[in-house]
Protein backbone atom coordinates (compact mmCIF):
# COMPACT_ATOMS: atom_id res chain seq x y z
CA UNK A 1 0.00 0.00 0.00
CA UNK A 2 1.33 3.42 -0.94
CA UNK A 3 0.62 6.66 0.90
CA UNK A 4 1.06 10.13 -0.48
CA UNK A 5 1.79 12.85 2.06
CA UNK A 6 1.78 16.53 1.17
CA UNK A 7 4.44 17.88 3.52
CA UNK A 8 4.24 21.40 2.13
CA UNK A 9 0.63 21.76 3.33
CA UNK A 10 1.84 21.86 6.95
CA UNK A 11 2.72 25.21 8.60
CA UNK A 12 6.18 23.91 9.58
CA UNK A 13 8.22 20.77 8.98
CA UNK A 14 11.27 19.26 10.64
CA UNK A 15 14.78 19.71 9.27
CA UNK A 16 14.88 16.00 8.41
CA UNK A 17 11.72 16.30 6.29
CA UNK A 18 13.16 19.44 4.69
CA UNK A 19 16.35 17.54 3.85
CA UNK A 20 14.28 14.83 2.14
CA UNK A 21 12.35 17.39 0.09
CA UNK A 22 15.44 19.31 -1.03
CA UNK A 23 17.75 16.31 -1.39
CA UNK A 24 20.34 18.00 0.82
CA UNK A 25 22.00 16.92 4.04
CA UNK A 26 20.77 17.85 7.51
CA UNK A 27 23.91 19.97 8.03
CA UNK A 28 23.35 21.90 4.80
CA UNK A 29 19.78 22.73 5.83
CA UNK A 30 21.03 24.00 9.21
CA UNK A 31 23.63 26.13 7.42
CA UNK A 32 20.97 27.61 5.13
CA UNK A 33 18.87 28.41 8.22
CA UNK A 34 21.80 30.19 9.89
CA UNK A 35 22.47 32.31 6.80
CA UNK A 36 18.78 33.26 6.53
CA UNK A 37 18.04 31.50 3.24
CA UNK A 38 15.46 29.32 5.05
CA UNK A 39 13.53 30.53 8.10
CA UNK A 40 12.79 28.46 11.21
CA UNK A 41 10.44 28.75 14.15
CA UNK A 42 12.07 30.08 17.34
CA UNK A 43 13.72 27.30 19.35
CA UNK A 44 16.11 26.93 22.26
CA UNK A 45 18.36 24.20 23.56
CA UNK A 46 17.38 20.70 22.55
CA UNK A 47 14.07 21.64 20.95
CA UNK A 48 13.33 20.26 17.52
CA UNK A 49 14.17 22.75 14.76
CA UNK A 50 11.11 23.36 12.60
CA UNK A 51 11.37 24.98 9.15
CA UNK A 52 8.61 27.41 8.15
CA UNK A 53 6.96 25.93 5.07
CA UNK A 54 6.36 29.29 3.34
CA UNK A 55 10.08 30.07 3.46
CA UNK A 56 10.83 26.63 2.03
CA UNK A 57 8.40 27.26 -0.85
CA UNK A 58 10.13 30.58 -1.60
CA UNK A 59 13.52 28.84 -1.46
CA UNK A 60 12.30 26.19 -3.92
CA UNK A 61 11.10 28.93 -6.29
CA UNK A 62 14.58 30.41 -6.36
CA UNK A 63 14.28 33.22 -3.85
CA UNK A 64 17.68 34.01 -2.34
CA UNK A 65 16.63 35.79 0.84
CA UNK A 66 13.28 34.95 2.42
CA UNK A 67 13.44 37.36 5.37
Amino acid sequence: MKYQIDLLSRPAISINDCALILGLSYQTIRRRCRTGEIRTLPHTGNQKIMVITESLKKYLQGGDDVN
